[in-house]
Parts: C-alpha cells; sequence; structure tokens
C-alpha cells in the first residue's frame, strides 16, 4: 500500500497462503494471500492486490487494494483503492474511496470512532411506521 499504511504491519500473510478460520491479531496485518473465516485486527489491516478474502472483517484502520465479500467495521477507517473490490457492508467512521474503487452494499457511517457496545450491537427489526391522518390521491 502507498503512504506507508504498512509500517506498523508485523505479521503477513503471503501469497501463497490460503487459511480458514478466524484470525485474531493485536498488531499490525497484511494479508497477501487468500482467507476465509473472521479477521479481527487491533490496529492497521491491509488486504492487498493481490489479496482474496471471505471474511467479517474488524480492524481499527483497514486499508484494501484486493478482494472482499462479507462485512467490515473499520473502528477509525476504510479505505479501498482504485483495485479494491467489495462486495459487503461497510461501518466506519471514516470513508475513503479511489475513483475505480468497487463497492456493492451498504455503508453505515458516523462522526465519532466506532465504540465496542455498536460493534456488538445486534438491531431490533422495526416495523415501518404508519400515518393514518395522511391520504395518498392520485
Amino acid at each position: 500500500m502507498k503512504n506507508g499504511k504498512d509500517r506498523h504491519v508485523v505479521t503477513i500473510i503471503g501469497p501463497g497462503v490460503s487459511l480458514e478460520g478466524d484470525l485474531i491479531s493485536e498488531e499490525g496485518l497484511r494479508i497477501d494471500g487468500s482467507l476465509k473465516g473472521r479477521i479481527e485486527c487491533q490496529n492497521s489491516l491491509i488486504i492487498s492486490k493481490t489479496a482474496r478474502v471471505q471474511a467479517d472483517i474488524i480492524g481499527d484502520d483497514v486499508f484494501i487494494a484486493g478482494e472482499v465479500r462479507g462485512t467490515i467495521t473499520g473502528k477509525n477507517i476504510v479505505e479501498v483503492s482504485s483495485s479494491g473490490r467489495i462486495i459487503g457492508d461497510i461501518t466506519t467512521a471514516n470513508l475513503v474511496m479511489e475513483p475505480g474503487a468497487f463497492f456493492e452494499g451498504k455503508c453505515n457511517m458516523n462522526n465519532h470512532s466506532i465504540d465496542q457496545e455498536l460493534l456488538n450491537h445486534n438491531p431490533v427489526t422495526q416495523q415501518p411506521r404508519t400515518f393514518p391522518d395522511v391520504q395518498a390521491s392520485a
């Protein structure tokens, strides 16, 4: 990745590596290979151009240059480069998408860093509100 984003990377999953399961890291992590499962990173997470990931992702700062299928939660930022491809939903405080990036899904943003309470939140299904006094006419 550009701009020195991988300066905090301690662990690299190489391009010839395929993993299945949960990957939990307290340090910076870069994925160049394939992963299917769940990723939790308490630092910078980089999904490089060569990476193919099918996972639910939670990270402080998430940078995508490869392909991700699944939900992404970036506590501080989610940044998608021009080669990045996301099919899934994004939740983050800040979203940056370069021209040419592909995103299919929903995005939920707020102005503050996402806290643990939000990450563990199970949304309540609500019925749409009705307005009995409003009548439509054609």
